[in-house]
């Protein structure tokens, strides 16, 4: 009669959850300091809105309305308006991402996919006739009204500050002071100290409030204001306008009446008579502004301009105050332009609540957030789980070398020393600190690169947290394993029965001579191909030594390989030799379900406790662990255990729940792999042999063996076959289990 095991099983249940508990509370507690430290900065980063830029439209009747874009506030520090001569508003959203036209009333938008033209935030764009001319990075884009062409990498450089089209061919002036023309189908480039006159390489920078601007006049002539104002002769360009004019320099043309230009000069604005070439100035406090006059736009004769809090409108030689600004709570006025329907359109600029290098105590704020949300991570997890970690595993290995030695062939002086010193401890922790400062580090100096400014603080110390955790899984192995393409193989071929192929690959079995091949050799792996394929008296003296080496040495490591000495002198019929090794599984890791099932397979294989058998099933299950999604060894250990529990409900009378939970598992989407199917479908015959369905049995291990006819649930089902047949008695063989599955 077959042995029984002499656990207490309360007392391992409790403890096991004991462990549980403490691990949950420990990870809890991480989960709660990282909420915490987060929540100030999630807060942060939803109060904290980026630069955006409204646009108002003041109607015939005087008031103000938003007119929102289609992709509503853009977020940008300028933005591109003009009106073609149809009357259709043409938009680019500041941030560069989408071109709109507005006509009869409705926005139509058009992405980037549909144009073959990728926007950025410094596009600019312009109209020739009811044509569109634009220029984004160092291509130019058209649209004739139906059609989009581009060109590809036609300037110098990728910053377009201005762009004029017209009977005159293309302009387009840059950033780094060239002046490109589009002409007789061909472009050509010339330095602004060339082609502007006077203008010398020390002045030849632009000021972001004036920076370059075309206007075409109704004759069809070109100007530019850039370091003075320029007319476009149809050869070359001339100077135009008074001599302080072209001193002041910083210029913006706000378009034509008639015969006259009209530019802002920094301060007023200045009409300029084309014919004749006199100036006319209006100063803001001469005719009643309380301001500068800081934009302005022409309407067909009518002249706006923005002083102060009010819009003003020139008409019949005479300043009218015409509207107050809308309520904008904390935007700034920027720009005035011609609307549809004859309507002005305003931009207002909301700073929003971004801290920029224009607020130092924003940027301090932000990056002590940036610095100490990751630091006090560290701290948490250094004091709240990793000593605690140390100091259990430490406790336990002491447990663990006691059980070592109580087991048939191991020994006090057999068992390994105590890895977790505290040279492996201080090595291991900050290695993983390391690894995430590194990280987040190079994370925090791309982001600086690109904006200059607090929100990437805050940004960093969100990132930060993350990418801490993550760090310290990828450390600990549990992402590096699901991504190894070498264990996704190992697994492959597992699955699907290729057991030479697979002990091949990882150095089995070991050629002494071969120190290359000895090195890569991977003896978990090992163990496992030779068990699936029924090579137990190959596998069992690999794992026993494999107990033995230090690498290993996490308590549930040593519980998995000694549960799986169990195993195999289950399978070769040492039933009395196996009962120690699964009791020390059992109390080697009570929180883990591998020693119950094992204990449960002891009982069922020797028939001499179902009961017994039942019971283990059930704790098992209190400590079942989740498997990783798509995993095919979770889901081999996840059906094995559901088919344990319908065999043990089978040996115990309850043959009806039993074949229902069979059938279920029968069922599961796993079943596709073949070593899976293999080894349910033995289960499940042993299941209809147990509740008198010897035929429906038959076929079951019919189906196993022609799934694995070289694994061990092959060979097992061979024997079963053969004893049904009578062919030979000696070939009985039991219900052994799965081997614990190495997740």
């Amino acid at each position: 009669m077959a042995a029984h095991d002499n656990l207490d099983l309360p007392a391992l249940i409790a403890q096991g959850k004991r462990y549980r508990r403490a691990a949950r509370i420990r990870f809890y507690a991480i989960a709660a300091i990282l909420l915490i430290l987060l929540i100030p900065a999630v807060v942060l980063t939803y109060r904290i809105t980026l630069p955006s830029l409204q646009l108002y439209r003041l109607d015939a009747s005087g008031e103000w309305a938003r007119f929102d874009l289609p992709s509503g506030d853009v977020m940008a520090d300028t933005i591109n308006l003009v009106m073609d001569d149809a009357g259709a508003l043409w938009a680019v959203d500041g941030d560069g991402g989408l071109l709109s036209r507005y006509r009869n009333g409705l926005w139509v938008s058009y992405p980037s996919f549909s144009t073959g033209v990728e926007l950025h935030d410094n596009t600019r764009i312009t109209t020739d006739g009811e044509q569109l001319w634009g220029a984004t990075g160092s291509d130019i884009f058209h649209f004739d009204g139906a059609h989009w062409e581009v060109f590809r990498d036609t300037l110098l450089t990728d910053v377009p500050l201005a762009i004029a089209a017209g009977e005159y061919g293309v302009f387009v002036i840059d950033a780094d002071n060239n002046l490109s023309r589009f002409w007789q189908g061909a472009w050509k480039h010339t330095p602004v100290i060339k082609a502007l006159p006077g203008v010398s390489i020390e002045e030849d920078f632009y000021d972001e409030i004036y920076p370059p601007v075309f206007i075409r006049m109704a004759d069809g002539s070109l100007w530019l204001s850039y370091r003075g104002l320029w007319r476009f002769d149809g050869d070359g360009w001339q100077p135009a306008g008074s001599e302080s004019a072209q001193y002041y320099g910083y210029l913006s043309l706000v378009g034509a009446t008639g015969e006259a230009i009209w530019y802002l000069d920094g301060y007023g604005v200045q009409r300029l008579d084309t014919r004749d070439g006199k100036t006319e100035e209006f100063w803001p406090d001469s005719i009643g502004m309380k301001d500068y006059i800081w934009a302005g736009a022409v309407l067909g004769e009518r002249v706006w301009v923005g002083s102060g809090d009010a819009v003003y409108v020139y008409e019949d030689d005479t300043w009218h105050w015409r509207a107050n600004l809308p309520d904008v709570g904390d935007g700034v006025p920027v720009q005035l332009a011609p609307g549809p329907d004859d309507s002005l359109l305003l931009t207002v600029f909301n700073r929003g609540t971004t801290a920029s290098v224009d607020d130092p105590d924003g940027i301090i704020a932000g990056s002590m957030l940036s610095l100490l949300t990751p630091l006090l991570l560290i701290a948490a997890d250094f004091f709240l789980r990793y000593i605690p970690n140390f100091r259990q595993s430490r406790r336990r290995w002491a447990e663990t070398r006691a059980i070592l030695a109580s087991l048939p062939e191991f020994d006090a002086q057999d068992a390994v020393p105590n890895p977790l010193n505290a040279r492996h401890f201080i090595l291991s922790y900050f290695v993983q600190v390391a690894f995430m400062l590194i990280a987040m580090t190079g994370m925090l100096f791309v982001l600086t690169e690109l904006i200059d400014s607090a929100r990437i603080a805050v940004e960093f110390a969100l990132s930060a947290g993350l990418g801490y955790v993550l760090a310290r899984s990828l450390v600990s192995g549990y992402l590096l394993s699901l991504g190894d393409t070498n264990t996704r193989t190992n697994v492959r071929l597992l699955m699907h029965g290729d057991y030479d192929h697979l002990l091949e690959r990882n150095g089995y079995p070991p050629d002494e001579t071969d120190a290359q091949a000895a090195k890569h050799g991977n003896p978990i792996w090992q163990i496992y191909g030779l068990l699936l394929a029924g090579r137990h008296e190959e596998a069992l003296p690999l794992l026993r030594e494999i107990v033995r080496r230090p690498g290993v040495m996490a308590q549930q490591n040593v519980a998995m390989l000694v549960a799986n000495i169990g195993y195999c002198l289950i399978n070769m019929e040492r039933h009395d030799e196996a009962l120690p090794y699964l009791e020390a599984a059992t109390r080697l890791a009570p929180e883990l379900a591998i020693g119950y099932e094992g204990l449960a397979h002891y009982y069922l294989n020797t028939e001499s406790d179902p009961a017994r058998a039942l019971d283990m099933i059930d704790v098992a299950s209190q400590f079942d662990s989740r498997p990783l999604i798509g995993n095919a060894l979770a889901d081999y250990g996840r059906l094995g255990r559901q088919m344990s529990h319908a065999l043990a409900l089978a040996f115990n009378a309850r043959c009806d729940e039993a074949l229902a939970l069979a059938t279920q598992t029968a069922n599961d989407r796993a079943m596709k792999l073949l070593v899976i199917a293999a080894s349910m479908h033995v289960e499940y015959a042993q299941i209809l042999q147990q509740c008198g369905q010897p035929d429906a049995a038959r076929a079951h291990f019919e189906q196993a063996l022609a799934l694995d006819p070289n694994g061990s649930r092959g060979q097992q089902a061979r024997k079963q076959l053969h004893k049904s047949e009578g062919t030979s008695a000696q070939d009985e063989d039991g219900f052994a289990g799965n081997p614990v599955s190495p997740t």
